[in-house]
Order: C-alpha cells, then structure tokens, then sequence
C-alpha cells in the first residue's frame, strides 16, 4: 500500500493535476477579489501602485503610440476616476505628459497575455482602451500562467538533482500558499514579482542544464533570461552568482567558460547580441520618454544604506519583515544544515554567497521597506533560490525533525493566509506597523477592524469630574438624562444627532461610554463628530468604536473621548452615531459632556 501510495505522488499525472489545482485555486482567489464572474464589477483593480507604471507601457506602445509621454493617462483618469491608474508615474510639464521611471521587463512578460485581450475587445466591438475589466481579467491568467511556467521550470530542475515530484510539489505549495508570493500571483499581477520569479526560476533550470554540456540553443536562451531579468527589476540579476556554483567544482566551470572562449566565439558574440538587444531596447524607451540615453531611472533614489544594511528590520521587523510576514520561511534557515546531503561544499558555498549577497542589496535600499504592500516583496523572485534548503530539509529530515517541519508549514500558511486576509480588509496597513499593532490585530479578520490604524481618536484625562450634561441612548434616539450647564451653550436633538450651539466658546471635551454589542463581524459603529462655523462644516472628526468589540453579539465596554475646543472658531459641534448593517445593541450607553 505504501509503495503504491509513493507510486501515484510521484506520478507525473499528480504533479500535472496539483499544478492545475493551485492554479485553479489562485483563479478564485482573484474572481472573489475582481468579480470576473460576478454580475457587476467590483471596485478593487489589479492594476495598482508601482503595476501602474509597469504596465502602462504596453497602452502606451500598443493602443496610444499617436500620444507621447503616457498622455492618453489624462483620458484614461476622466474615464476610470476611482481606480488611479497612473498613482505612481510623475506628472511631468516639461515633458507634456508623465515621466515612467519602471523598467520595461514586465510590460514584455505581459504584453502577449495584452494583445490577447485588446484583440478580443477589437472583434466583440467592447471597449478596447486598456484598462477595462477584459484586459485585468488576462492580466490575472497572466500572472498565474508565470507561476505555472516557473513551477514547471523549478520541478524540471529539482527533478536533475534528485528530488522526487512529491517532494517538489510539496515545496511550491508551501512557498505558494505560505508567501507573499501568493498575493503577487493572485491579485497584484502588475507588480514584477512574478515574472522575475519566473525569469529566475527558469535561468537556474537552464543553467545547470548547460552544466553538463555546451549547448548553443541553451547558451542563447541564458542570455535572454538575464536580460529579461535585468530589464524587470536590475538588482535581480545578482542570480546570475549562482552560475558557477551549480558546477560540482569552480575548475569545471572555469573549464567551461574556457571552452567557450577558445572553441565557441562565435556563440558566445550571438549570446551578447541577445543580451544587448532585450537591453537596447530599455535604452529606447528612455530615449522616447526624455530624449537622453540612460539605463538607471529612479533618479534620486539608490542603494543609501549600502553600509547600514536594514538585515534585522528586512528580516524581522513587525514593519515588513520577511520571517514575521511568512514564518513559513524558517524552513530556510532550518535546511541549510540538510543541503549537505543533497550538495557539496562548493555548491552550498554558492548558494550562500548569493542568497548573502541577494539579501545585502535588498536591505541596502534607501527604503527597505519598498512602499506599500504585503511583506518583503522585493524577495519573492528569490523563492526559487530558498527551495534548494527547503527541499533538503523535507528529503533528508528524520521523522522528529520531519514533524517540526509539518507544523511550521501548517502554522505558517495558517498565519501567512490570516495575514493576506487581513491585507485585503485593509485590516493590516500597507505601511506603518509596529509591534503594538501587529498584536493589536493579530488574527483578527473582521471587517470592522479596516482601516483601525488610519483613524485619530482622542485621548483626554480619566477623571474629568462631573458632567455639565448627560443624555443616554435607548431604543435609537438620544434622551437628556440630567444637566447641570449654564447658558453658555445650546443643545437640541434632531433625527438622533446632538447638536450643541454657542456664541462663545464650547465645552472643553465630551465622552462616549457604555457597552455595546455588534451581531454582525462587519459593524463598525462610529462616533462622527463634525465642526461648524455657522452652517458651514469646517471638520468631520470619524470615531469608529466596532474595532474595539472584540467579541460579536456579547457586550462590551466602549469609552470615546472628543476635543470639542479644538476648532476655537467653532459654533456648531454635532454628534452623529452611525451604526451600520444590523442593528447593534446598547446598554448605559451614554454621552457626557464636560466643561
């Protein structure tokens, strides 16, 4: 039973059908995302941030070549006014139009997975402008077709070096579903991390298949993988160190280049050319955009921490660090001891050079946390490179060490799929977390808790005495229960809102508390305040409590605090309780409002 068991996992019928599972399964995660196959289309796009200026150049070459310097984007803006589809290319006066500074790589890797679309919306007469809802949905089956063509890559070459296919397949589900990687395949397709983790993945097949023997075809199509590389994302072709080192010696390969040199010139004249055409090409489009031949275009941006190397924060910061956002990766560091068994000590020396070297660059960046987005993304195309431990690790473990494995995997794509939901709620934020909020929401999914960091609540004193006037909310509507104020100020209910007047000054602070209950994980009740100068709102201050209900349909203790004083001109402040999708239930549930 056992053998047979073996037999059918290391079949290439189970290797096919889990590729096409994880495939189908990265398919749904972005129909649930876009609505591919919804009725109406929803909001959320694939094209976004830095995939803004990756992918503008195939409209631009392809449907707008009449219009320079990106113009059509003006248009494109008017017609789609939500979605921001240039947010991350600069506006340029001096240029008419807006200045590009991605690579072209991607727009290259993408752009037959384009025509295909653009094609079908010039027969089927839709609209044929770029960016409707056709050209994202293959912009999705392009960035799943990469992480096929990259597992098929990754399988070929794991396959040489002995691994068996259930071995392998277990390994990319593991980096797949317990990465970052994950998000960059199924919803931000117009990022360059997959085609770069494709590229890499397919260049370290084809290398270590040109190991053996000099191969013409294979020499050309190295050639074109590096430049490819190096024209999606420049740093990436740092890949290129690991050459020498899937030889078994460095005088093999020194062998090697020395052949190549004396018996093949020519091959190796045609392998420059390839190399020198896909970067001519990034030239050219420089040259188009600002009428100057240069390579490097983040102008004002470079490797400034090339002697204080963020390793500690790229690595382990609750900000984007790389084993907090995938602890599934501690598989890494756990196999190098294993990678022993499978390699000598030159090829370990190697792939610890470059995976060293790789890391270095990445946390020299003057940003190390690279903008918005899930974890260390600038990594991803290096996964193939953290296969070779992890597969060793899997392979060679013993049965005590193969049980840790398991639960590191299982805890690690628990986490790793929590987080990515979280993302998606806008739960976790794209950009300024620290420990305190990483805690503050950690395995928390409901939507109430989106957007919990970007809200500014009042922090006023715990005693302030007591209260000028009270009114308590029962049965959805506010009633005064005692006041004690003066003439200085005003209050009047109307439709559940609280309205306080005066011709002077208001009242220093106010504060909300009771408890409350939400019956729906969505809810989140919020405490608007908003300011006047007469009848003109001057300041809408939002105070969503339902983030701060940990439990659904059990209640809780709820205290908001409000600055009224904080707009001296003020002479109006209005509270609005906004309670949204089913009813909430309250209890002592009061407003008091302090002098």
């Amino acid at each position: 039973m056992r053998d047979r068991i073996s037999y059918m996992l290391n079949n290439k019928k189970f290797v096919a059908i889990s590729i096409v599972l994880s495939a189908a399964i990265l398919f749904i995660q972005a129909d649930r995302r876009f609505g591919y196959t919804s009725k109406t289309e929803k909001e959320n796009v694939n094209i976004i941030s830095d995939g803004t200026g990756y992918y503008a150049y195939l409209p631009q070459y392809i449907i707008h070549s009449s219009q320079k310097n990106f113009q059509f984007l003006d248009s494109i803006n008017q017609k789609y006014p939500d979605k921001q589809f240039s947010s991350m290319l600069l506006k340029d006066e001096k240029l008419n139009g807006y200045y590009n500074k991605f690579y072209i790589g991607t727009a290259i890797a993408q752009a037959p997975f384009f025509l295909i679309a653009h094609s079908f919306c010039k027969l089927s007469g839709k609209d044929a402008d770029g960016y409707a809802l056709v050209y994202r949905f293959w912009l999705t089956l392009c960035g799943i077709f990469y992480w096929i063509l990259a597992s098929i890559a990754l399988i070929k070459l794991f396959r040489r070096l002995g691994f068996n296919e259930a071995y392998i397949v277990l390994g990319l589900f593991l980096i797949l579903f317990g990465t970052n990687l994950n998000y960059y395949v199924a919803y931000y397709t117009s990022y360059s991390h997959i085609y770069s983790f494709a590229a890499i993945a397919w260049f370290i097949n084809i290398a270590h298949l040109w190991t053996f023997q000099h191969d013409r075809k294979k020499l050309m199509l190295l050639a074109f993988l590096v430049a490819l590389i190096a024209i999606i994302r420049p740093v990436n072709v740092l890949v290129v160190l690991m050459l020498p080192f899937l030889f078994t010696s460095w005088k093999n390969f020194a062998n090697r280049l020395e052949e190549l040199i004396k018996r093949h010139k020519l091959d190796l004249i045609a392998a420059i050319l390839i190399f020198s055409v896909l970067i001519f090409v990034q030239l050219l489009v420089n040259y188009d955009q600002t009428g100057s031949w240069q390579l490097y275009t983040y102008a004002g941006e470079g490797f400034d921490n090339l002697f204080t190397p963020q390793f500690f924060n790229v690595l382990f910061s609750y900000e984007k660090g790389l084993f907090v956002y995938a602890p599934l990766l501690l598989l890494v560091p756990l196999g190098i001891y294993f990678m022993k068994q499978q390699f000598n000590r030159f090829q370990i020396f190697g792939w610890s050079l470059t995976v060293i070297v790789t890391l270095y660059f990445v946390s020299s960046w003057w940003s190390w946390t690279y903008g918005g987005g899930l974890g260390m993304r600038p990594l991803i195309e290096f996964f193939p490179l953290y296969l070779f431990p992890i597969l060793s690790l899997i392979a060679a473990a013993k049965p005590l060490v193969r049980t840790l494995v398991f639960v590191i995997s299982c805890v690690g794509i628990f986490l790793y799929q929590t987080y990515q939901i979280q993302y998606n709620k806008n739960i976790i934020s794209y950009e300024g977390m620290n420990k305190e909020r990483f805690w503050e929401i950690f395995l928390k999914t409901d939507a109430r808790y989106g957007w919990m960091f970007e809200y500014d609540y009042d922090k006023l004193p715990s005693n302030p005495g007591e209260p000028l006037i009270q009114l308590q909310y029962s049965n959805n509507s506010w009633k005064i229960l005692n006041d004690q104020h003066d003439d200085a100020f005003k209050v009047s209910l109307e439709n559940e809102k609280i309205i306080l007047t005066s011709d002077s000054l208001m009242p220093n602070y106010a504060r909300l508390q009771g408890k409350v209950a939400v019956h729906d994980p969505a809810n989140n009740p919020t405490l608007n305040t908003e300011y006047y100068i007469e009848n003109e709102r001057i300041h809408l201050h939002p105070q969503p409590f339902g983030n701060k209900i940990h439990q659904v349909g059990k209640l809780c203790p709820v205290t908001i605090d409000v600055e009224l004083n904080k707009f001296k001109q003020a002479t109006k402040v209005v509270f609005d309780l906004k309670q949204y999708g089913k009813k909430n239930s309250y209890k002592n549930f009061t407003l008091s409002i302090y002098k």
